[in-house]
């Protein structure tokens, strides 16, 4: 796949995120020790680790290539999901039981990401890896915490004879005049 994508709109930081905190970092690797089980046994969440110490080392000392190989695995994963989700309302359509099935936007895979997911590469590095799998990032969501990314899919050749719908005919041009005239603004010829 090709490393291309649509630019980001201007006035986006697409660089970098700012380093997560030295002192945060091992608070959070070192309390997650005592954390862990009460959030297994007294809030029945399970037994995952907050920040296992591959992460706490990427959010440590990861360079630009260490981040792009992080990334590389949670996008398989996700993407993986979103491909089999997709399946499955394929499949909901085509057996025929429900009158409303899933059509256009609803069949195109869709994921997000949290900016944790690509700190160290920013924006810019998001698009970069995620356009070597075909996916481009959803810029209006790139304000926000989560970012959307979706699979690019391919144009798709319009049947013989098909017209854009409300296409102007050909040789029909609409005249806009130059300059409105400002009616607060004086004239000339007017009063004088």
């Amino acid at each position: 796949m090709s490393t291309w994508h649509p630019p980001a709109p201007p006035g986006l930081h697409t660089g970098p995120l700012r380093k997560r905190s030295v002192v945060g970092l091992w608070l959070e690797f070192c309390l997650q020790w005592f954390w862990t089980p009460v959030r297994y046994f007294v809030l029945d969440g399970g037994w995952g680790l907050t920040l296992p110490p591959s992460r706490y080392r990427l959010e440590r000392r990861g360079t630009r290539e260490e981040w792009e190989a992080s990334l590389d695995r949670v996008l398989d994963v996700l993407i993986r999901y979103a491909q089999e989700e997709v399946e499955r309302r394929r499949e909901k359509n085509d057996s025929g039981k429900y009158p409303c099935g899933f059509v256009g936007p609803s069949l195109v895979p869709t994921i997000t990401l949290s900016r944790g997911s690509y700190r160290g590469i920013g924006l810019e590095g998001l698009a970069a890896v995620a356009a070597r799998r075909g996916w481009q990032v959803r810029w209006e969501t790139a304000r926000f915490q989560y970012v959307g990314l979706f699979q690019a899919q391919p144009q798709q050749p319009q049947p013989q004879g098909y017209q854009q719908p409300y296409q102007q005919p050909q040789g029909y041009q609409q005249q806009y005049p130059q300059q409105q005239p400002n009616p607060y603004q004086q004239q000339p010829g007017q009063w004088g």
